[in-house]
């Protein structure tokens, strides 16, 4: 049997606002904080432990390729 090694990023969230005025410092920090930066801090810790031939899978929201009416871009 053999053991593979993956690590996937599947955590994400979008919160809708009218306009750009109406989106906080707090909410958009926030919003970087789950969706890019525990990313990056979570992949850094687990390289010291992944071996040659582990797989990182990053996951995306469909919007990111296709857009949202009512979530900034």
């Amino acid at each position: 049997m053999r053991n593979f090694q993956i690590l996937i990023n599947n955590a994400a969230t979008q919160l809708e606002q009218p306009s750009l005025e109406e989106l906080s410092a707090e909410q958009l920090q926030d919003t970087f904080n789950l969706n890019i930066f525990s990313m990056f801090y979570i992949t850094k810790a687990c390289l010291p432990h992944l071996k040659r031939g582990a797989a990182i899978v990053n996951c995306a929201s469909i919007n990111h390729y296709v857009g949202h009416l009512k979530l900034l871009e």
